[in-house]
């Protein structure tokens, strides 16, 4: 018999491949259903985040991918922690490859990322990152060192941003070698018992849809995929999910002060309706800019700069018309016949 290939199977019967005899496991209904064993561990619930499973983020460049990982990673770190509503067994030890960081711009990010963490951890203790990194998971000794490190620090969830440094396959729409990549990730979850987040550069963003880069073995093996949509000043994360049913996409802003994804809740809602109940009583008059966002902080307990980026917001949106004006400038309802400014 010839060694197998898609018109004459296997060129010889002595070949390695041909004497691997195949494998299966049988076990009844109720072997399944009766052990409580047999469920699924879930970090992030809903099935965002099972146990030695692969989470994909996928989005166009620059639009808060990384921000987004590295904010899962100190939640999951985190005890007592949701993520945007979602229950999350929290506690983990993390281990994040960021490679397109180094400690010095790490050290920037992570700073000013502190600022948003308002509740007690110790999640400094178990949230540890690795930068100038030169790995290919395909190299086996790459591979090897890569095992050894997550055993020692017995690392619950390991971080990958972004995919395209953690191997040299030149083209990413070659699927039978993305394939490949994609069981070594796999590969590494089973054998040191964690689960895997990586993050994906996808070409770009087209009329309100993610355009995603690469073979589609990189998306077919994902248990999870969170695609990054940018929608003005904000993202919207939509799922593909195949542990669990159906979500709602996720409204996002970022907030400047603490580079941390905010959800835009009911809260927001609240600020969008008392800004324009201002307007619709300032009527043509209109108010100043200044104005405006000192009554949204005092209302809202926001400092200036975070009410000055919710009005610059809702100007892009058309939520806000203005005069035009650079300096001094008025705003006024989208309803209101705008006055013509003069220079």
């Amino acid at each position: 018999m010839e060694k197998y290939n898609n018109n004459s199977g296997y060129e010889d019967e002595n070949d390695e491949e041909y004497q691997i005899p195949p494998k299966w496991e049988l076990n009844g209904w109720g072997d399944i259903t009766d052990n409580e064993e047999n469920e699924l561990l879930e970090y992030i619930d809903d099935g965002i985040l099972v146990d030695k499973s692969i989470l994909l983020i996928a989005g166009p460049p620059k639009k808060y991918k990384s921000i987004l990982a590295t904010q899962m990673g100190i939640i999951l770190a985190s005890e007592n922690k949701d993520w945007f509503g979602h229950l999350v067994d929290g506690g983990c030890i993390v281990l994040n490859f960021q490679a397109e960081e180094n400690k010095y711009t790490l050290y920037k990010k992570l700073k000013i990322m502190e600022k948003g963490i308002t509740w007690e951890s110790n999640y400094q203790d178990l949230d540890t990152f690795a930068t100038n990194i030169k790995l290919d998971i395909m190299n086996p000794t790459h591979y090897s060192y890569l095992r050894d490190e997550i055993r020692r620090l017995e690392a619950e969830i390991v971080i990958f941003d972004p995919l395209v440094k953690f191997h040299t396959v030149e083209d990413e729409n070659n699927n039978p070698r993305m394939d490949n990549v994609m069981d070594e990730f796999h590969r590494l979850n089973e054998e040191c018992n964690c689960t895997s987040i990586i993050v994906h550069h996808s070409s770009k963003n087209i009329q309100g849809g993610v355009v995603s880069r690469g073979a589609s073995s990189i998306f077919a093996t994902a248990d999870t995929q969170i695609l990054v949509n940018p929608v003005g000043d904000r993202i919207d994360l939509k799922f593909d999910l195949r542990h669990g049913a159906h979500l709602e996409p996720i409204k996002l802003k970022m907030n400047p002060n603490t580079l941390w994804l905010e959800e835009i809740t009911k809260t927001s809602n609240e600020v969008i309706d008392f800004v324009l109940d201002e307007l619709q009583t300032t009527g043509a008059n209109g108010i100043m800019r200044n104005e405006l966002q000192e009554k949204i902080a005092e209302k809202f307990k926001f400092d200036i700069r975070t009410a000055s980026n919710e009005i610059v917001g809702y100007i892009k949106s058309g939520l806000i018309k203005t005069d035009n004006k650079k300096r001094n400038m008025r705003l006024f309802s989208p309803k209101q016949g705008i006055p013509i400014a003069k220079n």
